[in-house]
């Protein structure tokens, strides 16, 4: 039995002594100048004015859409994601306060409890190697407020990188 594991453990040394050369003549070889790879011009680290962006479809991504439209945000979005510079995502939460949690509120606070609705959204922006070019995270009391509040953000962020 001992002399099988050792017959078994050299034929698997002799196995990656093989693979080894074969990966490292392999690699020794030159590659033709016209298979080389053509360097790619750096994708864009900044969203500015007039540049085209994509804006991830969900029941926020569209919301934030007719934001950017209603704050006048100097981009234009595009639905076909081929054609854009960049590539918004989104993620969101609502949320509402307990029973519990709102009586304490009230007795506390009285009339400045707020609305006991809690909505947080997070939006990225990426370029096309994926750099995050812009981020935010909105928490506001509802879904409307938060994507205006991020579309302002977004158009403040365009108008510093301007300069």
């Amino acid at each position: 039995m001992r002399i099988l594991w050792l017959a078994l453990i050299g034929l698997l040394s002799s196995v990656q002594v093989a693979t080894a050369q074969s990966d490292s003549a392999s690699q020794a070889q030159p590659v033709p100048a016209t298979a080389q790879a053509i360097p790619a011009t750096a994708a864009p680290t900044h969203i500015k004015r007039g540049d085209r962006v994509y804006v991830q479809p969900s029941d926020f991504g569209m919301a934030l859409t007719a934001a950017i439209l209603k704050k006048n945000v100097p981009v234009t979005v595009v639905s076909d994601s081929t054609k854009a510079d960049f590539w918004i995502e989104t993620a969101s939460n609502a949320s509402h306060e307990g029973g519990a949690e709102r009586v304490a509120k009230v007795l506390a606070f009285g009339g400045f409890a707020g609305s006991g609705k809690h909505f947080d959204a997070t939006v990225t922006a990426r370029n096309r190697d994926g750099v995050v070019v812009f981020a935010y995270n909105s928490q506001k009391g509802n879904f409307q407020a938060s994507a205006q509040n991020v579309a302002k953000n977004l158009k403040k962020h365009i108008e510093e990188n301007q300069k």
